[in-house]
């Protein structure tokens, strides 16, 4: 994981994550003297802007457990003055002594979908909040991305987990219930904007699919029965869900949740 990411430090703002991460500071809207924790915060998109919103009197901690990722946030926060502390862990497994101190949001933009054990990560991640502290996360949709719903249907056959974790929330509800199994208050689900709208054809889309399976996260890299298998059901799919002109179109987006820890009311929140 971390080589796989570390690669894309350079790259990494130039995508749609720079867009969903000032939507995060908006949805937190944090207040001075706040202690945030940023779980795979990569290169700091989060983290090094939540620095001025929570002032001095606030502490703001970033985790990842890709080096690169956090040496591109460490250099973007001395360029910014910006006194946050970067911490290179696996936020599904944190130490005991890596937040010394109650916090009031934890922030997972665009990452959740990859980590294992979500509820029991969650469940850790609510260790660290204050009561009424808030945990802020998103999963894509299950519709926006067909190379993952493919990776799904092969999973599937296959019996097995996928790379992209064992998250199984791609509805609202499944993230409702995701924070309640995780002891979480569900506070707020609703949609994203669109942050991209991409168009294909099918020779691209398999080099999409290509590229998931060569990725130094997938399982399946070598497996040349498994890898024959995804590409026929990908061109099954493609074909299913083309429009008229023959090329596939997608929407990326995401469904956003807010748990809060302790007896606090759902309230739906209708636009992001």
């Amino acid at each position: 994981m971390d080589r796989a990411f570390g690669s894309r430090a350079g790259s990494y703002d130039n995508a749609f994550h720079r867009q969903m991460a000032d939507d995060y500071l908006k949805w937190i809207d944090l207040e001075p003297g706040q202690n945030i924790v940023d779980m795979a915060c990569g290169t700091g998109l989060i983290s090094i802007p939540a620095k001025s919103l929570v002032g001095p009197s606030g502490h703001v901690v970033g985790i990842d457990i890709s080096g690169g990722m956090l040496a591109e946030a460490r250099r973007k926060a001395i360029e910014a003055g910006a006194d946050i502390t970067f911490l290179q862990d696996d936020v599904t497994d944190l130490k005991n002594d890596s937040i010394p101190f109650q916090v009031d949001v934890i922030t997972c933009a665009s990452a959740f979908i990859l980590l294992e054990n979500d509820i029991p990560t969650l469940h850790q991640w609510s260790s660290y909040l204050k009561p009424g502290g808030r945990i802020i996360l998103d999963i894509p949709t299950g519709s926006s991305r067909l190379t993952g719903q493919v990776m799904r249907l092969v999973a599937q056959e296959l019996g097995t987990d996928i790379f992209y974790g064992t998250t199984r929330a791609e509805l609202a509800d499944s993230l409702r219930d995701l924070f309640q199994s995780a002891g979480l208050r569900p506070l707020h689900v609703f949609p994203s904007r669109v942050y991209r709208t991409v168009e294909y054809d099918l020779y691209n889309g398999l080099g999409n699919l290509r590229r998931a399976l060569d990725s130094p996260i997938s399982p399946w890299r070598t497996n040349l029965k498994v890898r024959d298998r995804a590409a026929e059901i990908y061109v099954n799919e493609y074909i299913k869900q083309m429009g008229r002109s023959g090329m596939m179109r997608e929407d990326i987006w995401f469904y956003v949740g807010v748990g809060v820890k302790g007896d606090i009311p759902y309230s739906p929140l209708a636009k992001a």
